[in-house]
């Protein structure tokens, strides 16, 4: 009888203590849940604040403006891809890295070719040009650095609009309209980058 007693009362203790037990991990994940729900309170209003990426406002831009029809060339790929995005489903665009056209980044060897580290102004600026000379002469450039456009080009593109303030770096966005100088000039040299027109 008295092991029957011990037994019973084990039993009961180990219930109570699953008991204590059970409170504590309910305690915890409603404190986990909380922090969550806190943490994405705080993600909300940032977003609000500053946007995680400005690929949207600035597709909006070259929607509002009747830009989308004209060529457009981009770079970094990564970021330039996040506007193309946000337009039409057929909207392509030629990436500076790899030279070649297209609505998404193809991830492979070709696209480490944006030319010699230092020189990606001059890089973008020939193909900028390029395109141009093969579409009609006015190119939309989307980039995600305003510093790529070198300051002492004799005819560079017009700055239209500078979307800031992203959360994520590299998600700016600086819109430019590039033509083709009167009289169809072009600076020495300005093929694609790699003997390429």
């Amino acid at each position: 009888m008295c092991f029957g007693l011990l037994c019973a009362r084990a039993q009961e203790g180990a219930a109570a203590a699953r008991r204590v037990y059970a409170g504590f991990a309910a305690a915890g994940i409603a404190l986990a849940v909380l922090h969550i729900a806190i943490a994405s309170g705080e993600a909300v209003v940032i977003e609000v604040e500053r946007p995680f990426s400005q690929a949207q406002r600035a597709a909006e831009y070259v929607r509002a403006n009747g830009l989308e029809s004209l060529p457009m060339i981009g770079h970094p790929d990564f970021s330039a891809s996040a506007v193309v995005g946000h337009l039409s489903p057929r909207k392509r665009i030629r990436y500076v890295q790899g030279d070649r056209e297209g609505s998404f980044v193809r991830w492979d060897a070709a696209r480490m070719d944006a030319g010699p580290r230092g020189a990606v102004g001059k890089v973008v600026m020939r193909r900028t040009e390029a395109l141009a000379a093969r579409t009609g002469g006015k190119v939309l450039m989307v980039l995600g650095d305003r510093s790529v456009v070198p300051p002492d080009m004799p005819d560079p593109p017009r700055l239209l609009a500078a979307f800031t303030g992203a959360v994520m770096e590299g998600e700016d966005f600086f819109l430019y309209l590039y033509e083709t100088p009167v009289g169809g000039a072009r600076v020495p040299g300005a093929g694609g980058g790699d003997g390429r027109p």
